[in-house]
């Protein structure tokens, strides 16, 4: 949807979705980020078209970003989050994000976090927020643009 076409055909691998998943888990393993899939790359068995994210992959500096790949602005690096429920005072808040603030800061905490190819931004309250917020308008565009619908069949009981 983002570039206008479809992105569903893979050589060799009929139907697409958690068929084309299962073949490619079956034959070269879980493929979940660049970490995990850097030794099938690096061995020649899998070939990495681009990283979603906004810079290059210190793990697989060679491949280009999506939007060096042709798709202008182009970043969807995955990112985790620390939430809690609505609310919770702004004193707690104000502690927890000064606390985690300074665990950010940590080397050894750098250090397990560049082990495992992950970049600690941290940002204020107000920034998760408005982050979230647009996240959340631009991937539904992209569900309606594209049609995307749930397949009730495909979900566990």
């Amino acid at each position: 949807a983002l570039m206008g076409d479809s992105v569903d055909n893979v050589p060799g691998v009929t139907g697409v979705g958690p068929k084309t998943a299962s073949k490619l888990i079956a034959e070269h393993g879980d493929l979940e980020g660049v970490l995990a899939a850097a030794p099938t790359m690096k061995a020649g068995k899998l070939r990495g078209l681009a990283v979603t994210t906004a810079k290059r992959s210190v793990v697989l500096p060679e491949l280009p970003t999506i939007a060096e790949a042709g798709v202008p602005d182009f970043a969807a690096p995955g990112w985790y989050a620390l939430l809690g429920p609505a609310g919770t005072p702004p004193a707690v808040i104000s502690t927890l994000h000064n606390e985690i603030t300074r665990a950010l800061k940590h080397p050894e905490l750098l250090a397990l976090f560049a082990g495992q190819a992950l970049e600690p931004l941290g940002s204020t309250p107000q920034e998760l927020g408005e982050f979230i917020r647009v996240e959340l308008a631009r991937w539904s565009k992209v569900i309606k643009d594209a049609n995307i619908r749930v397949d009730p069949a495909g979900l566990p009981l």
